[in-house]
């Protein structure tokens, strides 16, 4: 101004981009659930235990920064005092659940495990018809099967009759996805599959699954895993993965001692394999349940879609449940766990026994490389998705001149 002449007003207007992303592999989640009951459990290498909650304001930053950490721990069950604490290298972060802005139960999308799919399909469909397959090395046994809430028995020898665990009278069945009955179980044979199992092992390779293609994942369903010494491996194809779905495309049978879930004890293994042994590589084999509601608050020893493990019969593995359970039971995994529901707990206690609880040993590092390193590079999510990322998050706001704005008038 000059006097009371107004010669000129100026305005800068300045935008700046806010971005908010995790940092490096060490502040990405390994370990994320809601229903959380982790008594001796470890992190073997960089990440953090994401508690997924409804009530943030019992974990306000006033509160955290007053060390609210021996509460946290009752919150998530955790006898191992290193998981939290202002100087523990694993600590346990609480986060306020936005499923509109975080995916199903507040965990990552599940399109992070599509990259090229392909579902493996019925022999005789030409591709259209899903298969879902069972597998039960269990002993035959009693059942109730004319409902009368007694053992069945055979009327010339007086003795219970003894059933196989599976429909079709086998190791393995599988069926179709739009067919439920017990007469639609078929063996490998009828199946027209010859697979050579010897040794106690089932290795499942290309020419068998996912119509021998070439796509980078081959999603398989399952209807019920059941192994106590037997080893069942995968193969994917080359630098590909495998995707084990425990939730079911169309429908679900009833009625039939299928569990909709994965249980593993004794000597058994479940891995992906590209030759005789297991894959070493975590993210070539990843186990997903998706699909209907979370279970209850409660929820650690419900059986449909949970993966129940004991010491290494899950080696080496990627397991995203959002809406199932994982329960380790003095169990050691290589990979990440991200579920509705983590319970280490034994499958015959109700509560874990104070004076020796249950333990996990997660691993999350490979010759210096994170999992979750190796995971975002071998499914491409920065590169696919510009994902950024599942942990704890930096944000920036950041300025580009190019979006500075200088008005006058």
């Amino acid at each position: 101004m000059r006097g009371d002449t107004l010669l000129s007003r100026a305005l800068l207007k300045r935008a700046l981009y806010v971005n908010s992303r995790v940092a490096g592999a060490g502040d990405w989640a390994v370990i994320s659930g809601h229903n959380l009951r982790l008594n001796n459990t470890n992190i073997d290498g960089p990440g953090y235990v994401f508690y997924l909650t409804k009530s943030p304001d019992n974990y306000s930053a006033g509160q955290y920064s007053a060390s609210c950490f021996s509460s946290l721990l009752e919150d998530v069950g955790a006898t191992n005092a290193d998981l939290g604490g202002p100087d523990s290298d694993n600590q346990i972060w609480p986060i306020n659940i936005d499923e509109t802005k975080r995916g199903i139960s507040g965990l990552p999308p599940a399109n992070l495990f599509e990259k090229d799919r392909i579902n493996d399909t019925t022999s005789d469909s030409d591709g259209d018809t899903i298969r879902i397959w069972s597998f039960d090395d269990s002993p035959p046994a009693p059942g109730d099967r004319d409902g009368d809430d007694l053992n069945d028995i055979d009327p010339l020898t007086g003795e219970a009759i003894l059933y196989p665990p599976l429909p079709c009278g086998e190791v393995i069945c599988v069926r179709d996805a739009d067919q439920t009955n017990a007469s639609d179980f078929r063996t490998l044979s009828e199946e027209g599959i010859n697979l050579a199992q010897t040794g106690g092992k089932i290795k499942l390779t290309k020419n068998i699954l996912c119509n021998n293609s070439n796509n980078f994942d081959c999603h398989v369903h399952l209807d019920h895993v059941r192994l106590s010494s037997t080893k069942l491996h995968f193969e994917p194809s080359e630098s590909g993965a495998i995707v084990l779905h425990l939730d079911q495309p169309v429908s679900y049978p009833n009625n039939l001692n299928l569990t909709q879930a994965i249980h593993l004890s004794g000597s058994a293994e479940l891995c992906a394999a590209t030759g005789n042994d297991c894959s070493t590589k975590p993210e070539q084999l990843v186990i997903m349940a998706a699909s209907g509601e979370a279970p209850a608050t409660d929820a650690c020893y419900r059986t449909r879609q949970s993966v129940v493990f004991t010491g290494e019969t899950l080696p080496y593995a990627l397991l995203y449940l959002p809406t199932g359970i994982v329960r380790p039971n003095n169990a050691t995994l290589t990979g990440l766990v991200w579920a509705s529901s983590i319970c280490v707990v034994k499958d015959e206690d109700a509560l874990a026994n104070e004076s020796n609880p249950p333990s996990f040993n997660l691993k999350t590092e490979q010759n210096g490389i994170s999992v979750v390193q190796s995971a975002n590079n071998h499914w491409g999510w920065t590169e696919r998705f510009n994902y950024p990322g599942y942990g704890r998050m930096v944000t920036r706001a950041i300025r580009g001149t190019s979006l500075d704005v200088f008005e006058r008038w």
